[in-house]
């Protein structure tokens, strides 16, 4: 996601919210390779895309894009990506575990909008930074920004495991229906 100021470049803060999403995508299409293009700006000239590709600038100097994959990297780094379970008609929690307990990832894909989403007495929040979300009445409000929510119960792997099994089971079985009896 370039950072250049021409059409089609995005801000320092859409290329930091942009990156994340795209190694959770690519785990629920299980890609087994996400990379950046270049890890630093190549040039100086804003307006030209190909100067505007690095996570940080010219200088060295880190974009924010640099923060946000450092979560990305404390939470997925080994970790094993069970699946994503619906939250609502339009959003999913991208489910992983490690040794020290499971996490889920939330966001908003509707760019726009937020929903009030629900933790648990257990679980924790963080925003896509590294900053405690402290919930209201039990509710955070969840954007267009990566959200971690930690110490999730067994309940919620369970889900992302059964809608995983679904999404696997239902189209064999579409495809095999004349086959099985």
């Amino acid at each position: 996601f370039p950072t250049h100021t021409a059409q089609g470049g995005v801000t320092d803060d859409k290329q930091a919210i942009y990156i994340p999403k795209l190694f959770f995508y690519n785990d629920e299409l299980d890609v087994n390779l996400t990379n950046l293009y270049v890890f630093e700006d190549l040039g100086w000239d804003d307006t030209y895309r190909e100067h505007n590709f690095g996570i940080l600038d010219m200088n060295y100097v880190p974009k924010e894009a640099v923060i946000t994959l450092g979560q990305v990297s404390k939470y997925c780094g080994n970790a094993q990506y069970i699946g994503r379970y619906p939250i609502n008609d339009t959003d999913w929690s991208y489910v992983y575990a490690k040794p020290s307990g499971a996490f889920e990832i939330v966001w908003s894909t509707q760019n726009d909008k937020t929903f009030e989403y629900s933790l648990e007495p257990d679980e924790t929040a963080e925003d896509m930074y590294g900053n405690p979300i402290e919930p209201h009445d039990g509710y955070i409000t969840v954007g267009e920004k990566v959200v971690y929510v930690s110490g999730i119960s067994a309940e919620k792997v369970a889900k992302a495991v059964e809608a995983q099994a679904a999404n696997e089971i239902v189209p064999m079985l579409e495809t095999y229906k004349d086959k099985i009896d």
